[in-house]
C-alpha cells in the first residue's frame, strides 16, 4: 500500500523520534511517580511524547486531552489492527512478555470497520442484558465471604484479601465460569498481567475458555458466554476465546485496581477521612477522582498510523508519525493536565479511563465496574468502619508496568471483630 510522502507545507515538521530522547514507561521508577514524568514531559515535550514501552519497543505518548480524543476518533488515519506493526517486530519481540496485552486478537478492541462493528456488537448486546441488581447482589455476598476471612485477624492485605478475589468472582458469575474453570482462568489472567512468555499466556486462556465455550454449549445459561455463543454474530470458537480474554483481561484487572486505587485514596487523603460517614457522596467523588488521577488503565487505547502523519503540537510545531508504530494514549496525562483537570470530580465525567472514540469501553462494562467498584468499597466500610493503612506514608509500591496503574498490595489494619452475616 502507498503512503503519501510528507507534503511540501509540512516540511517544518519535526519527527517524534527528533523530540527528545525516549523516556521508558515500564521502570520501577516511572511507576513510583508517574505524574512527575507527566509533568517533565509537558513541559519537554509538549503534547506528544516519544516513549519506550517495553526493551526495544518504541511508541508515542499522547499526553494531551484534545489530542488524545482527535486520534482517537479518526479511523481514517489511525487503525487499531496492530498486524502490520506486528508483522515488523523480530522473533524476540514477538516473545515479549508485553505482547498478549499488545498483539492483534479478532475481537472490538483490535479491529476496525465491520470486523470490528461485529465484534462490538456481539458484546455490547452480550453485556446490555446483565443484571445490575443481580450483580450488586453478588458483590454484597461476595463481600461478606471475603472479610470474614480476615476480620477476625485485625489486619488484611485489601488487594489480595478483597479487592482482587471479590472482582474474579463476581466476573466469573456475569460469565457463567464455574469455579474449576474459574481457577484456569485466574492463572491465565496472572501470567498475563506478569508477563509470562505469549506463547503460555495464550494456550492457558485457549485451554480454559475452549472449556467454557464447550460447557455453555451443553448447559447454557442467563450469561455472557451463552449470549456470545448464541449472538447472530456467528462467533467461531477461535473467536469466542478471544471475546472472553478481552472479557477477562479488562474486567477484572480494571475493577480490581479501581477498587483499590480508590481505597487508597480514600484512606490516605483527609478530605475522605474526615467525611466518611456519608460514604454515598463520598465514594461517588473518591471514584470519579480515581478515574481521572490514577486510571486503572493508566497508559492504553493503543492506535496506529496507517501511514506517515502530521499531528499538531504546542504551539505551531507539528510532528510527524511514522506508519504503523504504536501511538498510544496516556489517559492518566491527558486528564491531570491543569487544563482539562479543574479538581470538580462530583460531575468529572471528562475523564478518558474508559476511552474515547469507536473504541471506547462499551457502556454497559463501564456500569458493571463502577457499580462493582462503588458496593464493594462501601460494604467494607460499613463492615470494617475503622480500617486504616498500615503502611507508612507515600511509601506504597506500585507494580512496573507500561500500561496499568495498579499497587502490589494494599496493607491495613483494624480492631478484630466477629464474623459478619449476610443477610441478602
Amino acid at each position: 500500500m502507498q503512503h503519501p510522502q510528507p507534503a511540501a507545507a509540512h516540511t517544518a515538521a519535526v519527527a517524534v523520534e527528533d523530540l527528545g530522547p525516549r523516556i521508558p514507561i515500564y521502570t520501577s521508577e516511572f511507576a513510583a511517580d508517574p505524574h512527575r514524568y507527566y509533568r517533565e514531559m509537558r513541559r519537554q515535550y509538549g503534547s506528544l511524547v516519544p516513549v519506550e514501552i517495553w526493551p526495544g519497543f518504541d511508541a508515542t505518548l499522547v499526553i494531551s486531552y484534545n489530542t488524545a480524543k482527535n486520534i482517537l476518533s479518526d479511523s481514517t488515519r489511525f487503525s487499531a489492527d496492530p498486524r502490520r506493526w506486528q508483522a515488523t517486530l523480530s522473533p524476540e519481540q514477538l516473545a515479549a512478555p508485553i505482547m498478549p496485552m499488545i498483539e492483534y486478537r479478532p475481537n472490538a478492541l483490535r479491529s476496525d470497520g465491520e470486523e470490528h462493528r461485529r465484534y462490538r456488537t456481539a458484546t455490547l448486546d452480550a453485556l446490555e442484558k446483565v443484571d445490575l441488581g443481580a450483580v450488586r447482589r453478588s458483590v454484597e455476598r461476595i463481600a461478606v465471604q471475603r472479610i470474614n476471612q480476615f476480620i477476625e485477624r485485625g489486619e488484611a492485605d485489601l488487594l489480595k484479601d478483597y479487592a482482587a478475589p471479590l472482582t474474579f468472582e463476581v466476573l466469573n458469575e456475569i460469565v457463567g465460569c464455574p469455579a474449576h474453570i474459574g481457577r484456569e482462568v485466574a492463572a491465565a489472567s496472572s501470567a498475563l498481567f506478569e508477563g509470562v512468555d505469549t506463547a503460555t499466556v495464550n494456550i492457558m486462556f485457549d485451554e480454559a475458555f475452549t472449556g467454557l465455550a464447550h460447557l455453555k454449549k451443553v448447559v447454557p445459561g442467563d450469561d455472557v458466554t451463552t449470549r456470545l455463543l448464541e449472538h447472530g454474530a456467528g462467533l467461531s470458537d477461535v473467536e469466542m476465546v478471544h471475546q472472553l480474554v478481552t472479557c477477562y483481561s479488562a474486567g477484572h484487572e480494571i475493577p480490581t485496581n479501581l477498587i483499590a486505587n480508590t481505597l487508597y485514596l480514600m484512606m490516605t487523603d483527609p478530605r475522605f477521612i474526615t467525611t466518611r460517614d456519608s460514604s454515598q457522596l463520598m465514594t461517588r467523588t473518591a471514584l470519579l477522582e480515581t478515574l481521572a488521577n490514577e486510571p486503572p488503565l493508566a497508559n492504553y487505547c493503543i492506535t496506529y498510523p496507517r501511514g506517515p502523519v502530521v499531528v499538531e503540537n504546542i504551539g505551531d510545531q507539528s510532528v510527524w508519525l511514522p506508519a504503523d508504530q504504536p501511538v498510544i494514549t496516556s489517559m492518566a496525562a491527558c486528564t491531570t493536565n491543569p487544563d482539562v483537570n479543574t479538581g470538580d470530580f462530583a460531575d468529572g465525567r471528562w475523564n478518558l479511563a474508559w476511552g474515547t472514540g469507536p473504541h471506547t469501553c462499551p457502556e454497559p462494562a463501564q456500569k458493571i465496574a463502577e457499580l462493582t467498584a462503588h458496593e464493594a468499597i462501601d460494604f467494607l466500610f460499613d463492615a470494617v468502619p475503622d480500617v486504616e493503612p498500615n503502611f507508612p506514608a507515600n511509601q506504597m509500591l506500585w507494580r512496573p508496568g507500561p500500561f496499568h496503574r495498579a499497587l502490589a498490595a494494599l496493607p491495613v489494619k483494624f480492631p478484630p471483630a466477629v464474623p459478619i452475616t449476610y443477610f441478602g
